[in-house]
């Protein structure tokens, strides 16, 4: 029979290295939190053989005094806090005690330091224990050189990758430090190799050089938003640029890079209106927050955070990107990296819509044949007429504007939909295209400005009509029978019950009636007749992003609404869409997906070896 024992402490300490130490780069990671946090403004790193064979760091911090050298290396040891009330506010990257000698244990460690600039004092430390400590030259920072990495742990030495896996790897951690401490000169050298050199700039320009070649011509947004005790600062790259996976999202907390699903999920549905299903966008996110507020001491390498009190975050971020995209671009910083040879305007095309409030255009909408039928302004209301195709305009002077109620019987009679010109004081030129024609029932050619451009006609009548129902005003509807719902999932009801006085700010009223069982009483009176599509939400509920809801809703409506593929369009109503589409310099459908294809005279006479 087994009997409980006492650890030996080497054991012990082999056990506690293996938790944050589990390869080179990690042991890089370490290293350079600490050359950080010593205050250094510059840090050179030599690694070898993808930091198997060495890893060595030299930095111009503070230093370590020699009293502290001989004591630095021994588990719990941290000049970083001293009391349980310095946990809570921590603003530093190391705090634990633990890097130094989960490093010791697992390799051969030396460190040569100094705190005056005029003596410097060494201590080299092999599988834990010191091994030698000297005076030595005169340095100004500290040396740490780290060799014989696990070669105490084979089981760990023989799962390592091979050296150019282990050198991105470590290059990764890298590339997280030099990001977000702008302000550190960083020199790289692989295998007695200069690789590169980070000079002091601003964030905005270690974005640029770090992350510069992700996207073509290298353009980002910027925006910054301060919240009580929140900033945020966000890196957003064009809406047409998207990726097939997430390694393009990076989120960093007081400078951290952090792997949290939420904050992942707010970036995603901050860009779900203009990116389409199964792709990602390219954004980096920076977080600052006080540290009273989040708690690093979760994951052994502090990959994750929690935060405290700060409920409305996640949807703060994701608002902001959905606002960021819906305003005019022209009000935010663009930065064209340095190294871009020419400027391309197609990678964010601003929002700028024309205003007009003494105009309306109203469309009959007909299928399944051709009708020439004239209207008066007077009878727009009354002559209506179903199962037949062609679409007529209207411009009209309206005195009194119908209710929005009317407006929303309207839409969904299926009889007429009306499309109202945001007010402008100074009316907008008119824009001048060439309609060439309709082709295989689906797309529309424009030719404009020695451009051509194929517009999907179908996506194009859906966004009008979504950014139509999405500026309309909202009436609550109560109805008349509650309709009963049941969510499975322990996550999801936790979420519904949060968000249940928010939902009542969008004129959506639920209540729980039971354990997992809730009841919809109230909808605004858009969502009439999308009952299904409310409970559908609230049961597959993933994230706190409340504005996803009613922009899915619009979406969902608008394209049972638009015309379709297949669909012969008359050509007043297809000259309408396309002045639509130049005014409202419409780039995406509801559902992310791109409306258009262009092509330049230039590029088509190069196709044909005109150019």
């Amino acid at each position: 029979m087994n009997k409980i024992r006492f650890l030996d402490k080497y054991l012990v300490q082999k056990i506690a290295a293996g938790e944050s130490i589990d390869r080179p780069c990690s042991i890089l990671r370490e290293l350079l939190d600490n050359s950080i946090d010593s205050g250094a403004t510059k840090i050179e790193v030599f690694l070898e053989e993808g930091g198997i064979h060495k890893i060595l760091i030299i930095d111009n911090g503070i230093g370590i005094g020699k009293e502290d050298l001989k004591i630095c290396y021994l588990p719990h040891t941290t000049s970083k806090i001293s009391s349980e009330e310095d946990l809570r506010k921590i603003e530093t990257l190391g705090f634990r005690g633990e890097a130094l000698s989960s490093i010791a244990i697992c390799s051969n460690i030396s460190i040569t330091s100094s705190t005056t600039g005029n003596e410097s004092y060494q201590i080299e430390v092999e599988n834990g224990i010191e091994k030698c400590f000297k005076k030595q030259p005169a340095i100004n920072g500290t040396i740490v050189n780290v060799t014989k990495i696990f070669h105490n742990f084979p089981a760990r030495k023989r799962f390592l990758k091979q050296e150019p896996i282990e050198t991105k790897m470590c290059l990764k951690v890298l590339e997280e430090k030099i990001i977000t401490h702008p302000e550190i000169n960083f020199e790289i050298n692989l295998n007695q190799k200069l690789r590169k050199i980070y000079f002091k700039e601003s964030l905005i320009d270690r974005v640029q050089n770090v992350y510069g070649n992700v996207i073509e011509n290298n353009k980002f947004k910027v925006l910054k938003k301060e919240h009580e005790n929140i900033k945020i600062e966000l890196f957003l790259a064009p809406a047409n640029f998207s990726k097939k996976s997430k390694r393009h999202i990076k989120t960093f907390v007081n400078r951290r890079p952090i792997d949290q699903k939420d904050l992942l999920e707010a970036i995603t549905n901050g860009h779900s209106r203009i990116i389409s299903p199964g792709n990602f966008p390219i954004c980096y996110l920076f977080l600052e927050i006080n540290p009273e507020y989040i708690d690093f001491n979760v994951h052994p390498q502090k990959k994750e955070v929690r935060f405290f009190n700060l409920p409305f975050l996640f949807k703060l971020i994701s608002d902001n990107i959905n606002n960021f995209f819906d305003k005019d671009i022209n009000s935010y910083n663009e930065i064209v990296i340095k190294r871009q040879l020419t400027d391309d305007d197609n990678l964010i095309e601003m929002i700028n819509q024309p205003k007009n409030l003494n105009k309306t255009n109203t469309y009959d909408i007909i299928q399944n044949k051709n009708l020439e039928t004239e209207h008066t302004v007077n009878d727009l209301s009354k002559n209506i007429i179903q199962n037949d195709i062609g679409l007529r305009r209207y411009n009209s002077i309206i005195q009194n504007r119908p209710s929005f109620k009317e407006n929303i019987t309207n839409i969904f009679s299926d009889k007429f939909l009306e499309f109202e010109e945001p007010p402008n004081k100074n009316e907008k030129e008119e824009i001048k295209f060439n309609y060439i024609g309709q082709i295989f029932s689906e797309f529309l050619i424009v030719e404009k400005v020695n451009e051509i451009y194929f517009i999907d006609q179908h996506a194009v009548h859906e966004k009008i009509i979504y950014e139509k129902l999405r500026n309309s005003k909202k009436t609550v509807q109560k109805l008349l029978i509650p309709i009963e719902f049941t969510i499975v999932d322990k996550n999801i009801e936790e979420i519904i019950d949060s968000e249940i006085e928010e939902y009542k700010k969008m004129d959506i009223i639920i209540s729980k009636i039971g354990p997992k069982k809730y009841q919809l009483e109230s909808i605004p009176n858009i969502c009439n007749q999308y009952e299904n599509t409310l409970i559908n939400f609230f049961q597959s509920r993933k994230s706190r992003t409340i504005n996803s809801l009613e922009s899915d809703l619009y979406a969902n409506i608008a394209c049972r609404k638009a015309v379709k593929t297949n669909d012969i369009l008359s050509l007043e109503f297809s000259k309408f869409l396309i002045d639509e589409f130049f005014k409202l310099e419409i780039k995406h459908c509801p559902h992310g997906r791109k409306i258009y294809y262009k092509i330049s005279k230039f590029e088509l006479e190069k196709k044909v070896a005109r150019a």
